[in-house]
């Protein structure tokens, strides 16, 4: 059997726990006001924890992360006192040997207390309204109203996109003609100079290949 993974729900720092007297009548209520220094057992961590469909209320020490003790939430496990908000009463099982024992519980601050409640009933909410999804049947569809009847048909009336051929209108742009060959610019017309004497013509040099590349290309 696998371990069921543990999802922490709460974390309080600071928590002290007390030895109480047990109760000698179902009618009485528990007074935190009663219970007294020499009633002190235990002060660290506490930790609420959901472990699958169980909620669970763990008491660790704050330096070695030791369980010191732990409560299976369920009816009459964690009850509040009559006197305070900060102080609760809760039901200790040792699930090893399956002893089970009441313990005072209590925060420095309402705050701490309020946060501890709400995630308690947070879970049981949670767990109620997935029982309830987990019970409830889906209803089957009718497909009886998607069925074609014996002699109905379906028309589909499907605009084709397909290019008509037909003339562009009037002001429509159409693309320049291409010739299939690439343009070409024509050289600038040559500037004559006046005619010089014969012995003074000179051999007209050919530009450089270098210096007309660099009045071409940019």
């Amino acid at each position: 059997m696998t371990e069921q993974i543990e999802q922490i729900l709460l974390v309080i720092n600071q928590c002290m726990m007390y030895r109480i007297k047990p109760m000698t009548s179902p009618n009485m209520k528990y007074k935190a006001g009663e219970w007294t220094p020499e009633d002190f057992l235990w002060q660290g961590k506490c930790v609420v924890v959901a472990r699958g469909d169980q909620c669970i209320v763990k008491f660790v020490d704050s330096n070695t992360d030791a369980t010191f003790a732990q409560c299976p939430v369920g009816p009459g496990a964690v009850e509040p006192v009559i006197d305070s908000s900060r102080y609760f009463v809760v039901r200790i099982v040792d699930e090893t040997q399956g002893r089970k024992a009441f313990l005072g519980m209590g925060f420095q601050e309402r705050s701490e207390a309020f946060d501890f409640t709400v995630a308690l009933q947070d879970f049981e909410r949670r767990l109620t309204e997935r029982k309830e999804r987990a019970n409830k049947k889906e209803e089957p569809i009718d497909m009886s109203a998607f069925e074609l009847k014996p002699g109905q048909t379906i028309t589909l009336n499907i605009k084709s996109t397909a290019p008509t051929g037909k003339k562009p209108s009037k002001g429509t742009l159409l693309p320049p003609p291409s010739s299939g060959k690439r343009a070409q610019f024509s050289a600038p017309p040559s500037v004559q100079k006046p005619a010089q004497p014969v012995a003074n013509v000179q051999p007209q040099q050919q530009p450089k290949k270098d210096s007309i590349d660099s009045l071409l290309f940019f």
